[in-house]
Order: C-alpha cells, then sequence, then structure tokens
C-alpha cells in the first residue's frame, strides 16, 4: 500500500461541497474517514486502487484545486491511501447546523 498527501482548497461552502466531493470519491475508491473542522477544513482518508489513482486527482480538479502531488502510478493490482486535506475559501470558522427539536 502506499500513501499519498494531498493539500487543496474549494472555492465552495463545505456544506455544499462535501457532498460533490464524496460522490467523486466513491466513484474511483472509498470515503474512509473524514473530519470535518467547523466550515473552515476537512479531512479525508481514501482508498483507491492504484490504476483509478489518476482519474479521481482528474476528478476531483474539477472541484478543488490541488497543490501540485507527488507522481502517481498509472497502473498496478495494489491499493493507494490518499490523505487528503482541504481548506474551505468561504469558511468563517462559526458553522453552525440547525437540529430541528425532536417530540418526545
Amino acid at each position: 500500500m502506499k500513501r499519498f498527501y494531498w493539500v487543496g482548497y474549494c472555492e465552495e461552502d463545505r456544506l455544499r461541497a462535501t457532498p460533490q466531493i464524496a460522490r467523486i470519491i466513491n466513484q474511483h475508491g472509498a470515503l474512509v474517514n473524514s473530519n470535518f473542522f467547523s466550515d473552515l477544513a476537512t479531512s479525508f482518508v481514501i482508498e483507491v486502487p492504484a490504476d483509478q489513482i489518476q482519474a479521481l486527482h482528474t476528478d476531483l480538479q474539477q472541484l478543488i484545486q490541488l497543490e501540485d502531488a507527488q507522481p502517481l502510478p498509472s497502473n498496478g493490482s495494489y491499493e493507494c491511501t490518499v490523505l487528503l486535506n482541504l481548506s474551505f475559501a468561504r469558511g468563517s470558522g462559526n458553522l453552525k447546523v440547525e437540529v430541528p427539536a425532536v417530540p418526545g
């Protein structure tokens, strides 16, 4: 298993962009874990086959800006782990999600 560290930023709002990012990730691999830091940043742990990592990188760049990544494998039958740290340009650090009251 090979690890890749990607850093990027997104111009979209976190609540709007996160489902789109997750959809792209799940097309090419599996979203293993994610941690949210208010609306400022998110870290993703992604597992992806080596032959899908270039496609994942390309598709993610349609939505987010990624800093230069190390050379990506073009083929192989092994799994890769991608650690993606993503910052959101529109974040305020004050995210509040309203949760409706549940009767009972």
